[in-house]
């Protein structure tokens, strides 16, 4: 497998979030708002996700044009062997945030990035276990962290763009307290292993 560069990592993290095909011009909104694609680069890099089978195309032989739309997906023959899916944590971050709940929220954001590490390593595990496309393994769960991360960012700036500062604040404050409180078992741990 050819090596993948920002463009196409950029791509599958689009195509990741959205959970469903988009079409060219669909996909060309989310990844110019989000990383100022061009529509020529756009187009290079989904022909070298094609070929490379990370990307399907798919026509809809049920629409009334003559020119068929075409819409642009991951495989997720490939995907789902590697990657957990988002959405659940991010819709729980979401009705957290809603309800003010900080405290709950700090505590599902660690336990969510926890596992999402975790998961990553496993998947990375596994595809070197199976050998058998385990570059795309190894790539495929790199972009499941990368894209937890990254609308872990989104999100959260997203939804505490209109907290106060006082919100905020107490986020934090929530958040230290359960990293304190990790990192003092942690330490207990190693500790108590030597």
């Amino acid at each position: 497998m050819k090596s993948l560069d920002k463009y196409c990592l950029s791509i599958l993290t689009i195509l990741y979030l959205e959970e469903k095909p988009l079409g060219f011009n669909e996909l060309f909104e989310r990844v110019n708002k989000l990383f100022g694609f061009s529509k020529p680069t756009l187009s290079i890099h989904l022909k070298h996700l094609l070929k490379e089978n990370l990307v399907i195309k798919e026509t809809e032989t049920d629409s009334s044009l003559k020119l068929k739309p075409t819409k642009y997906g991951l495989n997720w023959n490939i995907v789902n062997r590697y990657v957990p899916t988002v959405s659940y944590p991010v819709k729980k971050w979401e009705e957290l945030c809603s309800k003010k709940d900080f405290k709950t929220l700090a505590s599902h954001l660690y336990d969510d990035f926890t596992v999402y590490c975790l998961l990553t390593l496993r998947y990375q595990l596994e595809a070197l276990l199976e050998r058998k496309d385990a570059d795309k393994g190894l790539l495929l769960s790199q972009i499941s962290l990368s894209t937890f991360i990254e609308s872990l960012y989104l999100k959260i700036r997203t939804m505490l763009k209109k907290a106060k500062k006082e919100e905020i604040a107490e986020l934090l404050k929530e958040w230290d307290a359960i990293v304190e409180n990790y990192a003092k078992k942690y330490l207990s741990n190693l500790a108590s292993s030597k």
